[in-house]
């Protein structure tokens, strides 16, 4: 893969690059893969009354207060009161985002949407205690936060500014015709999604193609491994008890489950050492193929342990 030599550095600085690298984000790459920790759905309004204790919700109406406070381990904190069109009250708290004071008090009176984790107790009743933005309703959009690891020198606006910028400079590491024959979404276009998608299907086809790249890597790992053919010191050619246990089973394995058992069993028979990923979706018989390879190891006097 080629970024046209852009270094880590170039897009981030080298302080911040200095940063990320004692993390292990060591490329443009590490960092354009760098997957948000967490997603917080904000896409649909809603009244605090219809929210659950703990909910994540965008929550409307009048900003009426905001100050600034001091918690008791000297921590600097905003606390604010929220009214909805029925008359509600809410408290507000605000560890995140302190520094945008002056601007909240700019919009005290004002008719706003407040995204937070919603709270409620039988004394107080229903609050918002971690807010984590307040926009004005006329510039409300529905959203969905990305939530990142905490890089300590390095603010979540520019870490997020670093990552989009690093997403112009990675290439596809597969051809446009794979892409076409096995219907890959392209990497760019997924990794926008996982970092600035606002659906559920965009954020998955992100996270989808991360995963089959991973998936291509450890296929490539395999190859090299195969063709450099490493030894091992177990060999085993009796395969009495395993053609026993295919035949006691109470039905027939499939051509593929006979294929990759087959493929597993030569290569254990010539002598060579086995770095197998068995694929295959949920119940189509993978435990049963690693069951065959247990009785074939037992058989030839090793141990084998399903885990």
């Amino acid at each position: 893969m080629s970024t046209d030599n852009i270094t880590l550095e170039e897009i981030t600085g080298t302080r911040a690059a200095n940063i990320l690298k004692k993390r292990g984000i060591e490329t443009v790459y590490d960092l354009a893969e760098l997957v948000p920790r967490k997603y917080t759905d904000y896409r649909l309004l809603k009244d605090i009354n219809n929210c659950l204790e703990g909910e994540h919700a965008a929550i409307t109406g009048r900003f009426l207060s905001v100050e600034s406070r001091k918690a008791s381990n000297g921590r600097t904190y905003l606390s604010g009161k929220l009214q909805q069109s029925n008359g509600t009250k809410i408290s507000l708290i605000m560890f995140q985002n302190t520094y945008l004071y002056e601007h909240y008090l700019r919009m005290t009176g004002t008719d706003v949407v407040v995204c937070g984790k919603v709270s409620w107790s039988p004394l107080y009743g229903f609050s918002v205690p971690e807010v984590d933005l307040i926009i004005s309703l006329d510039q409300y959009r529905p959203f969905v936060k990305k939530t990142y690891k905490k890089f300590s020198g390095i603010s979540e606006a520019k870490l997020y500014e670093y990552i989009n910028t690093s997403l112009c400079q990675v290439q596809d590491p597969l051809e446009k015709e794979v892409l076409d024959l096995f219907k890959i979404p392209e990497y760019r276009e997924s990794l926008y999604y996982l970092h600035n998608g606002n659906s559920s299907q965009e954020i998955i086809t992100g996270k989808w193609r991360l995963l089959f790249n991973d998936l291509v890597y450890f296929a490539m790992m395999l190859g090299i491994s195969d063709t450099g053919s490493p030894s091992s010191p177990f060999i085993f050619r009796n395969l009495d008890k395993l053609v026993y246990f295919l035949t006691m089973l109470p039905y027939d394995l499939t051509d593929d489950q006979m294929k990759a058992l087959g493929r597993m069993r030569d290569m254990a028979a010539s002598g060579n050492r086995l770095n197998v990923l068995l694929q295959g979706d949920v119940g189509c018989g993978k435990t049963v193929v690693a069951a065959g390879m247990m009785v074939l190891a037992a058989e030839n006097g090793c141990q084998a342990v399903l885990m």
